[in-house]
């Protein structure tokens, strides 16, 4: 199943019945396309209602900074990672801007939201960590980036949601 246009932002999913050793398992693929570019790009093994349901409470809280949304993409790929995941132990993680659950970052890709009121701005990258730094590597990456219309991310999470309440049933 493909929520969105990967072309611009997308969730796409399937469960994956022979990975599955009860009826009701939810083992399967799970990506997000940003700008045609598939995070992770290989195939992994995620819990896809618990993934899905991840993404649709980041998609529903992602927080305004306006100044961070005009940065450019280096600088806020950057700026996004020291946010979620500080160097400095002394300081909080703040998980508000991380939209990839945890089947993404398994496989080092990082997907960030940040907000100006009217849109969204989606990045992402995947990302090596330095492990004598504590710090994941933003220099040189390719980072891929989008900017949504709020209408247009409010249709992708009436999507998630009824996908959401599919796996329910």
């Amino acid at each position: 199943m493909i929520i969105g246009d990967p072309y611009v932002f997308s969730v796409i999913y399937d469960r994956v019945k022979l990975w599955n050793s009860a009826q009701g398992g939810n083992n399967g693929f799970f990506a997000l396309s940003v700008y045609g570019e598939l995070f992770p790009k290989c195939i992994n093994n995620a819990v896809v209602d618990t993934s899905l349901h991840e993404v649709w409470e980041s998609l529903n809280n992602i927080p305004v900074d306006k100044e961070l949304y005009s940065m450019d993409k280096e600088k806020t790929l950057t700026k996004l990672c020291d946010l979620v995941y500080p160097s400095d132990w002394d300081i909080d993680n703040d998980y508000r801007y991380e939209l990839a659950p945890p089947a993404l970052t398994d496989e080092s890709c990082y997907v960030f939201a940040v907000s100006n009121n009217d849109k969204i701005r989606i990045i992402a990258a995947e990302l090596d960590y330095d492990i004598d730094e504590s710090t994941l590597i933003t220099e040189g990456a390719d980072i891929q980036e989008v900017i949504i219309d709020k209408n247009e991310m409010n249709q992708i999470l009436d999507e998630i949601k009824s996908a959401i309440d599919g796996f329910k049933n």
